[in-house]
């Protein structure tokens, strides 16, 4: 069978979706869109199913691009059955969207979530007179504790068995004004509600919120909160332990390298093979793998945070942040994913409102920090400032940040004129993280990650081997001073001298970057011949930057350039190449400008 997970945002359904396929899921897009599509199997006495969660819909009168993908999908697709969840802790709101559900006759099972939540406050819910009202079962599980799943699957295996038959629940609706009436359906509502629910201290499932609410959205700490919340973060990230574990992954990598070095001379292999296994693929691989513990720290913390329910609560916070520079606040969701990867990021600016929140938040993209650049500031924080390394890749963090912002408020004057939007969110209650859906989330992205270079940092190595192995010529070389790339660097490198970094590895490494953020990392480490040895590598760049001319280049980094594949997405989100254009020279500008301020005030200062 095809079984499809519906039901309001912050019903819980990713907890359940986890809960019910483990590992077994795949996540792309909808095709045509670029909404998050998440499908996956699930085992059900024996037998596999496919399951389909869809994004988080409200009503089948949908309004944007995910909702409008869940509608479709439900009356196009036909599922064999709707696993309609709900928040039981919140039934009149999340009933709506059942009961248009029950209109049209589509097959269901009804699951009450977060039942250990309802429970707790002392209310009860007839499941039995629920079901009975509208025709369909109706099971009460905890999917974040994987507590009343055997139930669901009792009853799914019944339906499969034609042992349920579902109903059409009101023959006339289709053509009935009244009932497709929202003050109507809330009666109604209503009316379920006072025969199946009896309230308990119901204040109990919203006391902790309210009471962390106080704290953490008070008009004058939430931003301070905030900011040390993601503080935190990024210590955590970069602490001891973690950086033992990077360490520890580049030794092993190190040996790796070794070992396969003795075997290919040991069978006296070319020695251009040689040097493009171990000076060009393991060292452009292997070194931007070394970080792997610090990019999974930070997946693993950020989607705490947003599954604790915070992260919607920040939105709201920068609402006003975001009127005062011509934006909604809607336009946060975007840029913090940016913080993952500007290419769903810049995808996700489609659900904005208007076109000039689209295109701003577009263009503003550029300043968010993702998580490509973390190995360059990783590798630089951990050889100039290695005792506040935290400190130092947040405050660059941080930078992105103030320049989108100002950048918004100059676009906002100048370029985008019309009014903003308005903002609606609603607002989650605080839950305890689920562990098992924290870990498969970050596999997820490490996956990505991991599949990224295998590939595309594969074949960008094999590249940058090439250039920096021959001369202009095409004659083999061991001098990298005399190769094409050498020759392409020392060209452009002039530009740059301003800035601190007028080295022509340095600039390579840059124009590498705009292939891919992590190939920064990669050429250093291919050009230095370090060999992917991180030692190796900290020593050559200790020699070519100072701690302050680092600093101005992980800054330009951060602002130069999004990779080609945020580019060409950006271009098919525009729709013109001449607002692309813009976007890349204000970047590039931005980028010059603030590293030569950055350059020039610390020389002043005597840094």
């Amino acid at each position: 069978m095809k079984l499809v997970l519906a039901g309001n945002p912050n019903s819980g359904k990713t907890s359940l979706f986890n809960a019910l396929t483990g590992s077994k899921q795949h996540v792309g897009n909808w095709a045509g869109v670029t909404v998050e599509k998440k499908e996956g199997l699930v085992t059900i006495h024996g037998e596999q199913h496919t399951i389909v969660d869809l994004p988080g819909i409200y009503t089948i009168d949908a309004d944007t691009i995910e909702q409008r993908v869940a509608r479709d999908y439900i009356f196009k697709e036909k599922p064999d059955l709707i696993i309609n969840i709900l928040d039981a802790t919140n039934l009149r709101r999340n009933l709506y969207f059942t009961l248009q559900l029950r209109e049209f006759g589509i097959p269901m099972v009804i699951t009450l979530n977060m039942m250990d939540e309802v429970e707790k406050s002392g209310t009860k819910i007839d499941k039995e007179k629920l079901s009975q009202i509208l025709g369909v079962p109706v099971v009460g599980i905890s999917a974040a504790k994987g507590k009343g799943i055997d139930g669901l699957f009792n009853t799914i295996e019944e339906f499969k068995e034609h042992k349920i038959k579902i109903e059409p629940f009101c023959t006339g609706c289709s053509n009935c004004s009244k009932c497709k009436s929202g003050e109507y359906r809330y009666r109604f509502i209503d009316s379920i509600l006072g025969s199946c629910l009896q309230t308990g201290n119901h204040k109990k499932l919203t006391e902790t919120t309210n009471k962390i609410d106080k704290i953490v959205m008070n008009k004058y700490l939430a931003f301070p909160i905030f900011f040390v919340i993601m503080f935190l973060v990024f210590t955590l990230t970069f602490g001891d332990l973690v950086s033992q574990a990077s360490g520890g992954i580049s030794y092993l990598l190190s040996l790796l390298s070794e070992t396969i070095q003795a075997g290919l001379h040991g069978i006296n292999s070319p020695e251009p093979v040689i040097s493009l296994i171990c000076s060009g693929v393991i060292p452009g691989i292997g070194t931007v793998i070394s970080f792997l513990p610090q990019i999974a720290v930070l997946f693993f913390l950020m989607s705490a945070l947003e599954d604790s329910g915070y992260m919607a609560r920040a939105a709201i916070m920068m609402d006003r942040v975001f009127a005062s520079m011509g934006l909604s606040g809607s336009s946060f969701i975007p840029l913090i994913m940016g913080f993952g990867c500007t290419v769903p990021a810049i995808m996700a600016c489609r659900i904005l409102p208007t076109e000039k929140d689209r295109r701003m938040t577009v263009m503003l993209t550029s300043f968010v920090s993702c998580s490509a650049r973390l190995p360059l500031y990783a590798l630089m924080a951990g050889i100039f400032f290695e005792k506040y390394q935290g400190a130092v890749v947040f405050s660059v963090y941080v930078l992105g940040i103030i320049i989108a912002v100002l950048a918004a408020l100059t676009l906002n004057k100048t370029v985008f004129k019309k009014s903003n939007a308005s903002f609606v969110m609603e607002l989650p209650p605080y839950r305890m993280p689920n562990l098992r859906s924290l870990v498969l989330h970050t596999w997820e992205k490490v996956k990505g990650f991991m599949i990224k270079a295998g590939t595309v940092l594969f074949a960008a190595s094999v590249v940058l081997w090439f250039l920096q192995s021959f001369t202009p010529g095409f004659a083999l070389t061991q001098n990298a001073d005399d190769s094409i790339i050498a020759y392409i660097g020392r060209f452009i490198a002039p530009i740059f001298t301003p800035l601190g970094f007028g080295n022509w590895q340095a600039v390579t490494a840059l124009l590498s970057g705009v292939a891919a953020k992590e190939m920064i990392v990669s050429t250093l480490s291919v050009l230095t011949k370090s060999g992917g040895n991180i030692a190796s590598l900290h020593a050559a760049v200790s020699q070519s930057f100072s701690p302050l001319s680092a600093y101005a280049f992980m800054v330009f980094v951060l602002l130069y350039s999004p990779c080609i594949s945020a580019i060409a997405t950006m271009k098919k989100e525009f729709g013109s190449l001449k607002w692309t254009a813009g976007t890349l020279a204000i970047d590039l500008a931005s980028a010059w400008i603030i590293s030569f301020a950055i350059y020039s005030i610390g020389r002043l200062l005597g840094f």
